[in-house]
């Protein structure tokens, strides 16, 4: 990775701008078609700080183009919601592919405010705009944050301005703290230190820290929370929009516009006035009592974002309106429900944290803070779960008239209350998302056979099939599918999708990998074309093994199947990405005829496009046994080496099965791809572990899946190797089969 980064920083050396920038674009694109999952945002350190606005806005369009296919409104918002920071360039994208004419420019920002020059604008909210400036009186780099002119009214004026007088009372190092408040014309500012980071609500949309990272920071969030509070100043609207990360991942606390003081007799907040923001509202908050937040209303806060940290998503979601019903009277679902490798210990902080009565919370953010450490040094902590009496105690505290209810009808209340948490526990604990499918032509049956999480074999007794033809919507617990359509003339194909999890916001550019989500959660997973059924005339037939003891034959098959004679060429990799080289520059130019050189999802990918899928491992292994006897096995044939190591597709020629049409190089030339996992060392596998996700690769071995050995040596097939699933090697290949008839149907 670095040699590639060196690399291209070499070769933008003395090109002007849009040149570097075209290339750049270039690269970018290059690494998509890959299937690395590149994020944008990585490639503006190529280009000096002040043409990157310009480089963002090609990229975007590049990304665009490749992971969106409906192309509809909805995916420029989700690029507004991941990176907010540069709205102005998002808007621009947007006009610039619509071909929509620009709106006439805006007034633009002064360079200067005060004796402050700003420099480029870094976040903007509701409330107003920061910016990184310059103070050119002490020569340091701040943060100026201004608000919005338009919604300066008096009310908002002096929530601004106590929030300078809030934070200038607090000193410590995880909250930024401010140097002064100033005016200038019509303009008020808030000037505070700059921190070079990120906010945490854009670091969670790409990273998920450990259980342990989450317990560090949110350890120095309560440390500062209870310096804070010693001071007699409540936050009152803490979220991971309002913490920075700075370059070493340490948090600061910003943002004190809601902060209610104990000095300050002007309270802005009135009885029954909701203040926050609702997924991080405390239920006081959420139930209009805002006057009354003490010290545990910022303690539920910090709780709800450790339980985003830990289980990728806060407590609860939904409309305004109805979040804040859930924030008052809904029990949050425990973490380790989602995630069961979240520390007990960890659990119990957070759900002590998010309480509903402020008297069942940490009383100070430092007891928090100790409790965290605990954790963390792997000592006993504090707080302990309530019992079953506390709960059902705290439960009628929170609903009297409903406990007066329960007392009346308490056999009938009790056994609909606990088939209504059972149903609702096993929705949560399956994960079940609302899936839309369709089919080219419509019409099909279609059965959804999920795949096991550590083998990666479809799981036939646990198969979902779905009563109406497509198109349809139902409900399927996330995960990874074999999804088998078939017609009523017996056309049929079989192709992977993939069923997001709730936390997963950032799908991948192959269909298998892909979904776009509705307004309303609904996830629709790429259309399935059914191919014609001359797909397989130049494919062999390969004949299902005799009945056998499953258990005595390793091998086995689960029917007969159609595999293609060759290797996938180069030249049918340029048919799908429409006359493009494939990443392997190895060969200059690199020859039609041979096999192309793919990551496992690029090739599952193109398998698709062909209406075909790619072979298991006791697929190739039995196709494989049909090959006729190759003099001196594991030796080289006298027919010549070819010049760059790894020959044309068919190269050497004794490497033919007795099939008919034959079938060629299953063991020679290059190794190729199949969709068996890895699970387990065995002593028979030569493992070649890069990522925790691998792939056994057949028809080679080690040295051939690196390109080192002799294209004409012969290998056994006995033999597998496991590659990771994003490697891009010179001797790994593959070959498309097709089920003779479906494997899973939907009777």
């Amino acid at each position: 990775m670095r040699a590639r980064e060196h690399n291209l920083r070499q070769a933008l050396v003395g090109l002007s701008v849009d040149l570097q920038i075209d290339a750049i674009c270039d690269r970018f694109e290059k690494d998509l078609w890959a299937g690395s999952q590149p994020e944008l945002t990585d490639y503006l350190s190529y280009v000096e700080e002040e043409h990157r606005g310009q480089l963002f806005v090609e990229l975007l369009l590049v990304d665009w183009e490749l992971r969106s296919h409906d192309k509809d409104a909805s995916d420029w918002r989700v690029y507004m919601t991941r990176f907010p920071h540069y709205a102005s360039q998002i808007e621009e994208a947007r006009l610039k592919h619509s071909g929509e004419p620009a709106p006439p420019p805006n007034v633009l920002a002064p360079s200067r405010l005060g004796h402050f020059l700003l420099l480029e604008s870094i976040g903007e909210g509701t409330s107003g705009k920061v910016w990184r400036a310059f103070d050119p009186r002490l020569q340091r780099t701040v943060a100026l944050k201004i608000p919005h002119a338009h919604r300066l009214t008096d009310n908002a004026l002096n929530r601004f301005l106590r929030e300078g007088r809030a934070a200038a009372q607090l000193s410590h190092p995880r909250i930024v703290p401010v140097y002064e408040v100033g005016k200038e014309g019509g303009s008020v500012y808030i000037v505070s230190a700059y921190v070079l980071g990120q906010n945490l609500r854009d670091w969670l949309y790409r990273s998920r820290p450990i259980a342990r990272e989450a317990a560090r920071m949110c350890a120095s969030l309560a440390d500062a929370l209870d310096h804070a509070h010693e001071r007699g100043v409540i936050h009152r609207d803490l979220k991971p929009s309002n913490i920075i990360l700075d370059e070493a991942l340490n948090p600061h606390i910003t943002d004190f516009g809601l902060a209610k003081c104990a000095n300050d007799s002007r309270n802005m907040t009135l009885d029954g006035e909701i203040v926050g923001t609702p997924a991080y509202m405390s239920p006081e908050q959420a139930s209009g009592k805002g006057i009354a937040a003490d010290r545990r209303t910022d303690i539920f806060a910090l709780g709800v974002i450790l339980y985003e940290m830990l289980t990728g998503s806060p407590p609860f979601d939904g409309p305004a309106a109805a979040l804040l019903q859930k924030v008052v009277h809904a029990d949050p679902l425990p973490p380790r429900r989602i995630n069961r490798s979240i520390p007990r210990d960890l659990e119990t902080i957070c759900l002590k944290a998010i309480s509903k009565s402020p008297d069942d919370r940490y009383w100070s953010a430092q007891e928090m803070a100790v409790d965290l450490r605990r954790v963390l040094d792997g000592r006993p902590i504090v707080a302990r779960r309530p019992s079953p009496v506390e709960r059902a105690w705290r439960w009628i505290r929170r609903r009297p008239a409903a406990a007066a209810v329960v007392g009346l009808f308490a056999l009938l209340a009790a056994a609909m209350g606990i088939a209504a948490q059972l149903a609702s526990e096993n929705h949560a604990l399956l994960g079940l998302r609302t899936v839309t499918m369709t089919t080219s032509p419509a019409g099909a049956k279609v059965t959804f056979v999920p795949l096991d999480a550590d083998l990666g074999e479809p799981l036939p007794d646990k198969a979902i099939r779905p009563r109406q033809r497509s198109p349809f919507s139902l409900e399927v617990p996330a995960g990874e599918y074999l999804v088998v359509a078939v017609l009523d003339d017996g056309r049929f194909n079989e192709v992977y999708r993939r069923v997001p999890r709730e936390a997963e916001t950032l799908p991948g550019i192959y269909a298998h990998l892909r979904w776009k989500q509705a307004a309303d959660g609904s996830i629709n997973l790429p259309k399935i074309r059914i191919p014609d059924a001359d797909v397989t005339s130049n494919m062999a037939l390969i004949a299902a093994p005799p009945s056998a003891d499953p258990k005595s034959s390793k091998h086995s098959s689960d029917g007969a199947f159609y595999i293609d004679c060759k290797e996938f060429t180069v030249a049918e990799y340029r048919q799908f990405s429409h006359g493009k080289d494939p990443m392997d520059k190895r060969w200059r130019p690199v020859p039609d005829d041979y096999a192309v050189t793919v990551s496992f999802d690029l090739a599952l990918a193109l398998a698709e496009s062909r209406g075909k899928r790619l072979p298991t491992e006791n697929e190739f292994v039995l196709a494989a046994s049909h090959r006729a006897p190759a003099p001196n096995p594991e030796a080289s044939t006298d027919e010549g080496e070819p010049e760059n190591g790894v020959g044309p597709v068919g190269f050497p020629s004794v490497d033919r099965t007795h099939t008919e049409p034959q079938v060629v190089g299953l063991c020679s030339n290059v190794a190729e791809w199949t969709v068996s996992r890895f699970t387990k060392p065995r002593p028979e596998v030569a493992a070649f572990i890069l990522e925790p996700r691998e792939r056994i690769v057949r028809g080679g071995n080690m040295r051939s899946t690196m390109g080192e050995s002799s294209v004409t040596t012969i290998h056994k097939s006995t033999l597998p190797v496991v590659v990771s699933e994003g490697a891009v090697r010179p001797g790994l290949g593959f070959r498309c089969v097709r089920s003779a008839t479906p494997r899973f149907v939907n009777d």
